[in-house]
């Protein structure tokens, strides 16, 4: 029987954020963003300060040093004497900006605690070396990406900690450290606690990958059970009917008349791509429909942009009987009729 847990192969594959996306893709990705919107950093580092941060926190011969971009706001820091620093742990992604501690999705939870406290926070987020202008020799070759670790990455958190500490003539007992972050930056913040509980107090490590797998199937649990869920506008229904397609395209996929039809029915651009295993789970995981489990916006106003729209499709009875028709009519949408 094709259950949710199946979805592990069947369902979008999203981005956890664990550290391999985190020194490959995503690097790649952040490192086109610096290439292509210069202005966008220039104007972000009015705001950025620098600190002089060790290229290898292990090599005690050696004294390389790059510059690290951070970020501090200190109109919440009221009771100085007493009140805690909240540190937003950067992360896989694009350039920080002086917004990661006023209004982002970052580490709101850090800024909304800190305005509720009788006596403030002080606010700091240190962005993630090779991301963004964080970068030693702004050199992305393969001999230089041996410094592009979690391990480094908490070698620059501790030193950012001292530095910031003898900044503001922290009182480590009294002036408590409590990291913050959300997947990868959430496994960072939660290991620095781990690792340096004479720096930082605690931490609030969110959807932290701390138990890296290579197949997970849990996670895609509580993506069906986001599916499932009338509070995002999702449904027992709709989740039955995502389940039952795939399990169709399960089926499919074990024969070759099977694959041709998959090809012809989503439009796969290359004769015969679905006769490589590999094709076969990238499609059954990430090329049928997309599905904003990590990034679903109820108050979105576009066509299909929230579980809520896309479950109202698939369950609608005029857009197709059979469940398999339904992802794939729905598949033409959201690909604009383009070829996969």
């Amino acid at each position: 029987a094709f259950t949710t847990k199946m979805l592990s192969v069947c369902l979008m594959i999203i981005s956890l954020g664990l550290i391999g996306q985190a020194v490959g893709i995503e690097m790649r990705h952040s490192g086109l963003i610096e290439a292509h919107n210069e202005r966008s950093l220039e104007l972000m580092e009015e705001h950025a300060q620098i600190m002089m941060q060790s290229v290898d926190h292990f090599d005690r011969h050696s004294d390389a040093v790059f510059r690290q971009r951070y970020f501090v706001r200190e109109d919440l820091f009221m009771n100085r004497s007493h009140a805690p620093v909240f540190f937003c742990v950067g992360g896989e992604g694009p350039p920080l900006a002086k917004s990661v501690l006023y209004d982002s999705d970052h580490c709101n939870d850090a800024v909304e605690l800190a305005e509720q406290l009788p006596g403030g926070a002080l606010l700091v987020a240190l962005e993630h070396r090779y991301y963004g202008s964080s970068t030693p020799n702004h050199n992305y070759e393969t001999e230089n990406l041996r410094f592009l670790s979690t391990e480094q990455a908490l070698g620059d958190i501790a030193s950012f900690v001292q530095h910031i500490s003898s900044r503001f003539k922290l009182n480590k007992d009294l002036n408590k450290w409590v990291t913050f972050g959300g997947s990868y930056p959430g496994m960072v913040s939660a290991i620095a606690r781990l690792r340096y509980p004479h720096l930082i107090h605690a931490s609030v490590s969110s959807s932290s990958p701390l138990e890296a797998a290579v197949d997970m199937p849990g996670y895609f649990d509580v993506s069906a059970d986001a599916i499932a869920n009338p509070d995002v506008g999702g449904s027992q229904e709709c989740l039955s009917m995502i389940t039952q397609g795939h399990a169709t395209i399960r089926s499919l996929l074990d024969s070759s008349e099977g694959r041709r039809k998959l090809e012809e029915d989503f439009s796969v651009c290359h004769p015969n791509a679905l006769d490589d295993k590999y094709n076969q789970v990238e499609f059954a995981g990430s090329g049928v429909i997309y599905l904003p489990i990590q990034s679903n916006d109820p108050a979105c106003a576009t066509d299909y942009c929230n579980i809520g729209k896309i479950c109202a499709y698939i369950t609608d009875e005029s857009s197709g009987p059979a469940p398999y028709d339904k992802l794939v009519s729905f598949s033409k949408i959201q690909r604009n009729d383009k070829c996969m």
